[in-house]
């Protein structure tokens, strides 16, 4: 999916973008998107909620009084921003830095104080506001478009400055999780794993809509509306928006036990380091390509484990009615013998029973050796076609008029 990105039909340009012109754009943009994201951001600390909270508490932008105003105006600012309305992206922004004003110098309940949403609102608000001024941000062009498709998918030789620095927010961001499962951590460091969970959402929400936004630039994605749908609803883009969604779900109310998985599933966020690792890209390609004698190994592992959990049953059910009460409560002991794991939590006791387990063993080093084989091999050809062709690499389309590519062609 991300190949296509990264070998779509560029239109040729005589002339570069300047530097200049690109980066007041990205930096107006994050402020845009910066003024939706801070509308969930506590605004006010130790301040009555108007959503009903029982007593004070944090009080996030969209349970304030202006909170919905403002964060309406954040989601139109960056979609102006995303549809060349200029007038419009100023207004909207300059708007919601008059409103967030207000509330700056509104006066607070006794014993409340202003929370970090505010400070963040105002920032991006005012930056949204200067960008979108005339002069300030770069015209909506192929050119910009095809410079933030450039900086999203390198191909080989370019800056991937980019994938570097969402690896390491990845990896940063799976240490927080665990580190928040822990009661003392997390209630000494509310504050930091707040902060932090609230920029890389930024940069998570950031990536994402870039994403769906040059996604037309492929062939396979060329429709503008149709187009992005499609995209949206690939694996890996399923992944990214699955990335962030906890932070804007957990603010709305539901069982304790739901919002504790929901914020688990933060821990998605490490599939997304699949885009960006060599490994990873080639471990999906073998398994794509491997598919079939998988599905026959994983076909005839299901069977031999149903065979060996009757077996075992038949031989131990009267030796030990408790253990192997029925097949499928066999299946728990034939799972651990074939796999060479043997918990010894239960074992068979019975001659018969003995026998049945070694042959599961033997029949178990075997079925371990299948899927490993095949992966092995899968890897020596892929890395053989690698080294070969540059398969990777390799242009599926013409990087000037958008046509499909012959297999053994190659761009001028």
């Amino acid at each position: 999916m991300e190949q296509g990105l990264s070998q779509s039909a560029q239109a040729p340009s005589s002339e570069e973008s300047p530097e200049l012109s690109t980066t007041p754009w990205i930096v107006g943009f994050f402020g845009a998107v910066g003024m939706f994201v801070a509308g969930f951001l506590p605004w006010a600390t130790g301040a009555q909620s108007i959503l009903g909270s029982k007593g004070p508490g944090t009080v996030p932008g969209f349970g304030h009084e202006y909170g919905w105003i403002c964060l309406v105006l954040g989601l139109v600012c960056t979609i102006g921003w995303l549809t060349r309305y200029r007038r419009l992206m100023a207004g909207v922004a300059l708007g919601g830095l008059v409103l967030a004003g207000v509330v700056f110098t509104a006066p607070m309940a006794e014993g409340s104080q202003l929370g970090i949403g505010l400070y963040v609102y105002l920032v991006a608000a005012a930056l949204a506001t200067l960008l979108a001024l005339p002069g300030g941000a770069a015209d909506f062009d192929v050119e910009i478009r095809n410079w933030v498709n450039r900086k999203l998918n390198p191909q080989d030789g370019e800056s991937k400055a980019i994938e570097t620095f969402i690896i390491i927010l990845i990896a940063l961001n799976v240490v927080a999780v665990m580190a928040e499962t822990e009661a003392g951590i997390a209630s000494d460091y509310g504050d930091f794993f707040l902060i932090n969970e609230s920029i890389s959402t930024l940069i998570f929400s950031v990536e994402y809509i870039l994403r769906v936004w040059v996604a037309p630039l492929s062939p396979r994605f060329a429709h503008p509306v149709k187009g992005r749908l499609r995209y949206a609803t690939t694996g890996m883009a399923i992944v990214d928006i699955v990335a962030i969604a906890p932070f804007f779900l957990m603010f709305i109310q539901m069982d304790l036990r739901i919002a504790r998985a929901i914020r688990l599933m933060r821990l998605v966020r490490i599939l997304k380091i699949g885009r960006y690792a060599h490994a990873v890209k080639m471990m999906g390609q073998v398994i794509n390509e491997k598919k079939e004698e998988l599905a026959i190994t994983l076909f005839v592992s299901v069977m031999i484990l149903v065979l060996c959990s009757s077996a075992i049953y038949f031989a131990e059910h009267e030796v030990q009615p408790e253990a192997f009460s029925s097949i499928p409560e066999s299946m728990w002991w034939a799972v651990v013998t074939l796999t060479s794991v043997g918990y010894g939590d239960v074992s068979p006791v019975s001659p018969v029973g003995q026998l049945v387990g070694a042959v599961v063993c033997m029949i178990g080093v075997l079925l371990v050796a299948l899927p490993t084989g095949i992966l092995a091999s899968g890897f020596l050809e892929v890395m053989r076609e690698v080294r070969r062709g540059n398969k990777e690499y390799r242009f599926d389309y013409c990087p000037h008029c958008g046509e499909q590519l012959p297999d053994d062609a190659e761009p001028d």
